[in-house]
Formats: structure tokens, sequence, C-alpha cells
């Protein structure tokens, strides 16, 4: 039940990528916005409701949540490299959010989790989403499960391997390695059409299409798709991983995290109840679309730089 006339919405980490996509989705809607985000005057776009202080390891007042109609969950640190300090900011964190938006009457909370929770996973990252899941599960929530974002903007994890794909020799760690894309726009809708649906699943769901895309094809693509042809060599996981845990540890800062191998090399065996989306009007672009499309897009840019006059 709306609050208003005009409906408010407050994302979490409004500044990170998925946070920010979805914070001018709902605006673009009409929707009240409101971001909260733990540094107060910085991030891409200020939101329409004003910016409100919110830390995950820090105690939050229901009055911050007092009046919204929904509150998309999308903050979490990734700052910690210890299990045990995981679990307790992030999970912790959201316990301390759920329980506050429950306390003032908050209709619809949304957690953003990831394709990396399944059970049976053995990654950090992904047994910490899980946790997060059965917090906003019990107190009536929804979680979505994100699969890997990819167009637009190109940010986020999907932002850091196009980098890597520009590099001359690419590791392929596993023939099991996968991963299952969501299209930014996509995701963007989807979030919108649920929140402004009645639906309540009872269990997490995938926004992502239900076909994986192999990590050497998904590389090969983001390569294309910059004008390069890099290289492919076999290496087994733990031979990354091992060495990359361990500059972790030292505190020296790598582009891609240890625990990333471990969800790459071991993915979601397939995406739950992704039929929802049908049920909502949402047709999600498949893996070859998506990469295609950085192609396309590649080649539209091209074709822009040289139809400029100096």
């Amino acid at each position: 039940m709306r609050k208003s006339s005009t409906p408010i919405v407050a994302v979490t980490g409004a500044h990170g990528y998925v946070g920010s996509v979805a914070l001018d989705a709902f605006a673009r809607r009409g929707w009240r916005t409101k971001a909260m985000v733990r540094q107060l005057g910085r991030g891409p776009r200020a939101s329409a409701n004003g910016s409100t202080a919110y830390e995950l390891g820090s105690p939050i007042s229901p009055r911050d949540l007092e009046g919204l109609d929904a509150v998309v969950h999308c903050a979490y640190d990734l700052r910690a490299t210890k299990a045990r300090t995981i679990r307790e900011m992030n999970v912790g964190g959201t316990r301390r959010l759920v329980e506050a938006a429950v306390s003032v009457g908050v209709g619809r909370i949304i957690l953003i989790s990831s394709m990396s929770a399944y059970r049976g996973t053995t990654q950090i990252y992904g047994k910490a989403k899980l946790a997060c899941e059965e917090v906003v599960l019990e107190a009536g929530g929804i979680a979505v499960r994100l699969g890997l974002v990819c167009g637009g903007q190109w940010r986020g994890m999907a932002g850091t391997l196009r980098r890597l794909a520009r590099f001359p020799l690419i590791p392929i760690v596993s023939s099991e390695a996968r991963q299952y894309l969501v299209h930014e726009d996509d995701m963007a809708s989807g979030l919108v059409a649920l929140v402004e649906s009645h639906i309540r699943p009872p269990a997490p769901i995938g926004l992502a299409h239900p076909n994986s895309i192999t990590f050497e094809n998904l590389m090969k693509g983001l390569a294309v798709s910059q004008g390069c042809d890099p290289r492919f060599v076999r290496i087994p996981w733990r031979a990354l991983y091992i060495p990359m845990r361990l500059m972790e540890v030292s505190g020296i800062p790598l582009p891609l995290r240890s625990d990333s191998m471990v969800g790459l090399v071991r993915p979601a065996p397939y995406v739950p109840n992704v039929d929802i989306w049908a049920e909502l009007g949402l047709t999600l672009r498949p893996p070859a679309s998506i990469v295609t499309c950085a192609v396309v897009e590649r080649r539209s840019s091209e074709t822009a730089t040289e139809g400029k006059v100096t």
C-alpha cells in the first residue's frame, strides 16, 4: 500500500553501480527516491529526495525509513576479507536495516543478492549473501539474485572483466567456469516491475537469463568488442587463487578478489524461479545478445568518431 500519492523508495548503496542504476530507474518511473550512502555529497547523481548517511557496520534509526513505500538494499561492504568480519558487517547490517524497516511499516523490502548465493556454495561472498537472504525472507521481503550485470555503463565486475579482456594474455582457469548474465536495462526494469507488483515470492528469484555463457566465450566477446585479439592460456585456478589470497592478506590491492575466483569456477547450477519475469512482462536478453551488443556499441562509437570534423 502506498503511503502517499507519489511513492517513495530508498536505495542503499546508491553510489554503487547497481544502486545508482536502480535509483535512476525508479526516478524515471516517477518515484521519489532517497539515496542511502556511505559518503554524502558524492556519487554519480543526487537523488530527487536527498541523501541519508548509511553504513552497514553502523546502527540505523527507524526515523530514516519513515514514510517509505519500499527499500531496495544494494549495499554490500567489500573491504573486509575475513569471513567473520564479512558476516558481522554485511549480515548484521542487513538485519538492522530490515528490523528498522519492519518497525515503521515499509511495504516492500528487496534484497539485491547474487547468483553466487546457492546451497552448497563455498564462496565467502555467496555464503554471506545466503545469510542475508534468510534475514530478508523471514521478514516477508524479497531476495533477488542478480547475474553479472553487463552493458550500458560497463561498471562493477563486468567493467573489471572488460578491462582484463584488453590484456594480450588471458588465463582460463576452468572449463566449468561460466556466468549468468543480465543486461543493465533488464535489471533496472525488473527491479521496478517487482517493487510495483503484488508478487511476494517465498524463495529467492534469479534476475539473469537462464542460459549461461562460458568464461572463455565471455572474455572473447569482450575482447572483440574492444578490437582486441588476446591469447587464452589454461591455468589451474588454485595456481592463481593462492597467490591472490596471500596478496590480499598482505594488504596488496587487486583488480579482482580471490573469492571471486571461487565463484567463477563453482557457479550456481541454475537460475531460480526465473519464470517470474515473464509474468511481470519482462523478456531477458540472452548472453549472446548482450555480448553482441558490446560489439555494436564499439562499432557505433568508432563510426561516430570517424564522422567528426577536426
